[in-house]
């Protein structure tokens, strides 16, 4: 796959320089757990619970201040709706989608396995839809077999304070949201993960959502 980095970078980089400022002006956004971090070699997969549609940016703001190396790259829905060109659109910041109903998750995955053997963090929402009340919901195997595929860790994050917003209610700036770093989960070593053909990544997957509603 021919992907020119550098523009996506570029891109990238414009989006944070607009929404770093507005989101810590109108969202009071803070960021705990950092930490968290010191010490896990990049690549690794971001797995933020999904309560809005501001949340990817969220967590590209938050992660562009903290990955060194590349830009991230993020899951998105196979299908598009809005305006034409919406794919390309994403494809520029960064967004490729995952093949849902495949039932094999190295040809709905196989994007986000091709960035992260090539040293590109990747940002997946586990639930794969946005939550209606906020709790994290379920959790699609998906982000446990891309991590276990690759070898790289699970970043767990916690966002709060975004679930039902308006762009209305953005600009009044009555919102405060707190993104929280979890500590990474680590698919090969865990009970089982020896024994591909019987690992369940399914319910691998639910441990990363448990760690997120732990530090909501």
């Amino acid at each position: 796959m021919k992907i020119n980095t550098q523009l996506i970078r570029i891109a990238q980089g414009f989006v944070v320089m607009l929404a770093r400022p507005a989101f810590s002006i109108f969202l009071h956004l803070k960021v705990n757990g950092v930490e968290n971090l010191n010490g896990v070699a990049e690549p690794y997969i971001i797995a933020p619970n999904h309560i809005s549609k501001f949340d990817p940016v969220v967590a590209l703001v938050v992660f562009s201040g903290i990955l060194k190396r590349k830009p991230p790259f993020c899951a998105t829905k196979e299908k598009y709706r809005g305006f034409p060109g919406k794919e390309r659109f994403y494809r520029l910041l960064g967004g490729y989608k995952v093949y849902f109903g495949t039932g094999d998750y190295k040809k709905a995955l196989v994007h986000h396995i091709d960035f992260l053997k090539n040293g590109y963090s990747v940002c997946i929402f586990p639930e794969g839809k946005i939550s209606l009340d906020g709790s994290p919901g379920e959790a699609k195997g998906g982000v446990s077999f891309l991590a276990y595929e690759v070898g790289v860790p699970i970043i767990p994050v916690a966002i709060s304070g975004l679930l039902g917003i308006t762009f209305k209610e953005f600009f009044v700036g009555k919102r405060s949201v707190t993104v929280t770093i979890c500590k990474p989960i680590e698919v090969r070593g865990h009970t089982g993960a020896d024994d591909r053909g019987n690992f369940n990544f399914h319910e691998h997957a639910q441990l990363v959502m448990e760690r997120i509603k732990q530090n909501l």
